[in-house]
């Protein structure tokens, strides 16, 4: 029995000194720096072998740099319907699905205004080179 406690003891002990160096193994990883600008691309209705297919017709400093340098969903799945362009484009920013981000569609009906409602509309924003 005596024995069965020097044992515990020692285990206990062994965590105790063992546990914040262990915690510190956590420091060593290197965390990436927050980049300056994201910019995503989403072309409708375009497949995305099409990248690749007109790629001699693209610029160095243009869709062959976001090629090389960016990313690209090649295998994306989607599991939702309707497919359309404000559910979509949710899914790929959020990384979720309607049920989840709430944007159903591309128009709803707000309770609030009494009126239907554009996915992207907003009263308050000018649009750029535009009235």
């Amino acid at each position: 029995m005596l024995q069965n406690q020097i044992v515990k003891f020692l285990f206990s002990l062994t965590l105790i000194i063992a546990i914040p160096y262990l915690g510190n193994a956590q420091t060593a990883v290197a965390i990436a720096a927050k980049p300056k600008l994201v910019v995503g691309l989403v072309v409708d209705q375009m497949r995305y072998d099409y990248l690749y297919k007109y790629a001699a017709r693209y610029s160095e400093a243009g869709f062959k740099r976001l090629l090389r340098e960016g990313n690209s969903c090649e295998n994306t799945y989607i599991d939702y319907v309707p497919t359309v362009t404000g559910c979509g484009h949710t899914c790929i920013y959020t990384g979720s699905v309607p049920a989840i981000h709430g944007i159903a569609s591309n128009d709803w009906y707000d309770f609030k205004t009494g009126k239907m409602m554009y996915c992207a509309q907003d009263e308050t924003a000018n649009t750029v080179g535009a009235p």
